[in-house]
């Protein structure tokens, strides 16, 4: 079997969001149109969970950080995601080719 180390999936509805998704722990997942990358560090571990909850992962990293408009503006365009009213991709970039979105082949 072939490794991919990117792997992409666009959110367009609410069902999606159950989507599930392996990210190793030298996986960066970047989110569009939000123009967010989060990059690995020598803590990140592997995690198992579904596109929900990447996206409630990002709400708990942001909630540390100093209200600004640039977190409102993250934080209520994950909620019309979550909602169906807006789309989002997001992309896995393993330079292992570990990571995936959806059910892994083969």
């Amino acid at each position: 079997m072939e490794k991919k180390d990117v792997s992409k999936f666009r959110v367009s509805s609410k069902e999606d969001l159950n989507t599930k998704v392996s990210k190793s722990s030298f996986c960066s997942v970047e989110l569009k149109p939000l123009d967010i990358e989060i990059n690995p560090t020598q803590t990140t571990r592997p995690i198992i969970t579904n596109i929900e909850g990447i996206l409630k992962r990002i709400k708990i990293s942001l909630s540390g950080l100093e209200d600004n408009e640039r977190k409102k503006e993250i934080l209520n365009y994950i909620e019309r995601v979550k909602k169906g009213e807006e789309e989002l991709t997001i992309i896995l970039r393993d330079p292992l080719g570990e990571s995936y979105i959806g059910e892994k082949d083969g």
